[in-house]
């Protein structure tokens, strides 16, 4: 292929790959592998710094309150302590995956999200039952008296709520594209469309 074949192809390879998400896999003529430079420009804008930054925030915010709940109601909750530590870890996993711009967690912590709020919604009644007489007060995991059922039924109810805006903020972050690589010049910038190429003149 001639420099003046490759140039106009370059061009189109290199925006479409940002339209489909895939990488451009084309070198500018007379550049080695070595002097290319791989680039993220769906990652260079305020709005996908934003969007991670939010899915992080989320992630970090429903993991700080199931410890809370986890921690004011122990002695309802022991049997939960399986589910409840392996959604803490797993997203504890999410933010650092997500905080390296990996796209892909972004669909898995959606659907965990979407399942939790499933399950957390069934239990917010319960903590209504247990202000009926009858019922123990919470007793928290150091052995003193934990928070009100009431209580501890808001802090359920808010985590549904965080988990409706996990699956939201994920669904927004993965429309960006985060995973779209583009092969430049090291030093240089992707052509304008229909720019001529000055070596071509």
């Amino acid at each position: 292929m001639s420099r003046e074949d490759h140039a106009p192809w370059a061009t189109f390879c290199l925006r479409w790959s940002q339209v489909i998400g895939t990488r451009c896999k084309v070198t500018p003529m007379g550049v080695t592998e070595a002097e290319v430079v791989v680039t993220h420009p769906n990652r260079d804008t305020p709005e996908t710094n934003g969007a991670r930054t939010a899915v992080v925030l989320l992630f970090a915010l429903s993991m700080l309150l199931m410890l809370a709940i986890l921690a004011f109601g122990w002695s309802v909750l022991e049997g939960m302590l399986a589910v409840s530590f392996g959604y803490i870890l797993i997203y504890a996993i999410l933010i650092w995956r997500v905080s390296s711009w990996a796209r892909g967690p972004l669909a898995v912590g959606a659907a965990l999200a979407i399942l939790l709020a499933i399950f957390v919604a069934i239990a917010v009644p319960t903590w209504a039952d247990r202000n009926a007489p009858g019922y123990a007060e919470p007793q928290a995991v150091w052995g003193s008296a934990g928070l009100p059922p009431a209580v501890l039924g808001l802090m359920t109810m808010i985590l549904v709520l965080l988990q409706i805006a996990v699956v939201v903020a994920c669904t927004r972050a993965f429309r960006q594209e985060w995973q779209v690589e583009v092969e430049v010049p090291a030093g240089g910038s992707l052509p304008e469309p229909g720019a001529a190429d000055p070596a071509l003149g």
